[in-house]
């Protein structure tokens, strides 16, 4: 019997012929989940407990590529020795998956992917930024205060960073962070030599659950290897050139720290005895059930974390990702009085012309070769799914628009979805007003959040990407119509038509935004629907 070619990336898919037919994934949505939280919370309670400073600092900094570049190694291999018991073979470009499959040239390097999933972008006319930065949440009288002796510097920034400073009236300067990294860069930092025992422990917690046989196994450590000592000894030498700086600021201000490089300053002041204030973007923070990404990525670097409201501060803390850090110190979670991304957002819906519901699909981002801290789909079947999805819609009496996430593999691209349904590429903000209906499958967006934050339904796909945390559940189950995805025997998802008719169409009520916005926007006055 012949094997059944399966595409396993994009640039393949779209050059088979009738590739959505095709699409197939040998792992279990669910089970890869709960071993992926598994394999991240392991990680994180073993950054914890490393004693030596210095080293912890290094995995915390190298953690963030590790383990969304070595999940998709770990995926690929365990979907590769799945695969092969299925008859199924995986067809596709990626570097990774030719060397898993053994197809990869013996005499041929495997080519490094860029350390962070963020990558640093040049900066032009850094003077020039600094006094515009400065200026977003500076009054002109006190600009140069700010630009010649700070309270605090902010290092990136984002909206609740630039209103929380204007709101407080903080002397805040400004530098930023890849021009702070570049600098150290030039004294030449050595790595340590002792990384090898915390490499292959890092490496033992990445494989652990996963059912790998040889010689995919064999071949998937020797990849995570190389990956992990590479990632490690770089982090190592950014780290050492830092700390031949004389000078960083005492106290900074940032945004994520997803930016490698505000990840790197940030433990380096802190190391020095300084404070690492973040702030929030996006909202997702200890709403979304994963305490383990979020304590990663945002509490290991900082000191204080500023979230949107005091409500939201509750309920980060509540989550359990500060207590992750234990038995270091606790990061500070502090709430301000709303995040100004969501202020802006319009309860009430515009009346427009035509008697169809307009309905506002937004999927989120088709991302490569990575895998971040979700259970995300594989790409084909995620964008497989969007456009079976889009299919059943375009079945019922609806204007239909799909919004495709700005970013990722699409970026600048014509979009797939545009062959089934009226597809925008603009800003999500200006499709708001003019919408009866928002649908959703990936949670742990903005745009989910903004949607909740107006008087329109939201229907909510779960495809199992993210779950909610524990006190902010209710509140979402009160505010959406959920609809739960099934699989077929291919590990695909569908969603029963008669249902997604029922969550669009069915009785209308007036939808209740106000305890999201409590929540996002600190808005306590009287609710006008009820």
């Amino acid at each position: 019997m012949s094997l059944r070619e399966v595409p396993a990336d994009l640039a393949t898919a779209f050059d088979m012929p009738d590739w959505r037919s095709k699409v197939a994934w040998p792992l279990a949505h669910a089970e890869s989940g709960k071993l992926l939280r598994s394999q991240l919370g392991a990680f994180v309670r073993f950054l914890a407990n490393i004693e030596d400073q210095d080293l912890r600092n290094i995995a915390v900094l190298a953690g963030h590529g590790i383990m969304v570049r070595g999940r998709a190694i770990i995926l690929t291999a365990a979907a590769i020795a799945a695969s092969q018991k299925a008859d199924d073979r995986f067809v596709g470009q990626e570097p990774e998956l030719l060397y898993l499959q053994g197809e990869w040239p013996e005499d041929k390097e495997i080519p490094e992917r860029p350390f962070s999933a963020f990558p640093d972008s040049r900066v032009r006319y850094p003077w020039l930024r600094r006094v515009a930065r400065i200026a977003s949440w500076t009054p002109w009288w006190r600009t140069p205060m700010a630009m010649l002796f700070p309270e605090a510097t902010a290092i990136t920034h984002n909206a609740m960073l630039r209103d929380y400073a204007a709101f407080n009236g903080v002397s805040l300067g400004y530098s930023h962070d890849f021009l702070l990294l570049e600098k150290a860069r030039k004294y030449e930092g050595t790595p340590r030599t002792d990384l090898k025992p915390i490499s292959e422990k890092i490496r033992r917690l990445l494989l652990e659950g996963f059912s790998i046989t040889e010689p995919v196994l064999g071949r998937a450590q020797f990849l995570l290897d190389q990956l992990i000592s590479r990632y490690l000894a770089s982090a190592s030498k950014d780290l050492s050139s830092l700390r031949q700086l004389k000078r960083l600021p005492e106290a900074i201000w940032a945004g994520t720290g997803g930016g490698y490089a505000s990840r790197a300053i940030g433990l380096e002041v802190i190391r020095r005895g300084g404070t690492v204030r973040r702030f929030d973007h996006g909202g997702s923070n200890g709403l979304i059930d994963c305490p383990e990404s979020f304590a990663l990525i945002e509490l290991f670097p900082s000191t204080e974390y500023v979230a949107a409201t005091s409500q939201a501060a509750e309920t980060i803390i509540e989550s359990g990702g500060p207590k992750l850090l234990a038995p270091l110190a606790e990061t500070k979670i502090i709430g301000h009085h709303g995040d100004p991304t969501y202020k802006k957002v319009p309860i009430f819906r515009k009346l427009h012309k035509g008697s169809k519901l307009r309905v506002v699909y937004a999927p989120s981002a088709l991302i490569g070769f990575r895998h971040p801290f979700h259970n995300l789909l594989q790409d084909t079947v995620y964008l497989n799914w969007q456009m079976d999805l889009a299919e059943s819609l375009n079945k019922l009496p609806i204007e239909l628009i799909c919004k495709p996430h700005p970013e990722g593999l699409m970026e600048g691209k014509r979009h797939p979805l545009e062959d089934i349904a009226t597809t925008k590429y603009g800003k999500f903000e200006d499709l708001i007003e003019d919408t009866d209906v928002f649908i959703f499958d990936y949670p742990p967006s903005t745009t989910f959040w903004e949607s909740l934050c107006t008087d329109r339904r939201v229907v909510l796909i779960d495809l199992g990407i993210a779950g909610f945390s524990k006190n902010v559940r209710p509140l979402v189950n009160a505010r959406c119509h959920t609809l739960e995805a099934e699989w077929d025997s291919d590990n695909r998802p569908f969603v029963n038509q008669d249902a997604l008719a029922d969550s669009i169409l069915g009785k209308s009520k007036n939808y209740d935004p106000m305890p999201i916005r409590r929540l996002l926007v600190n808005e306590d006055q009287d609710n006008p629907l009820r």
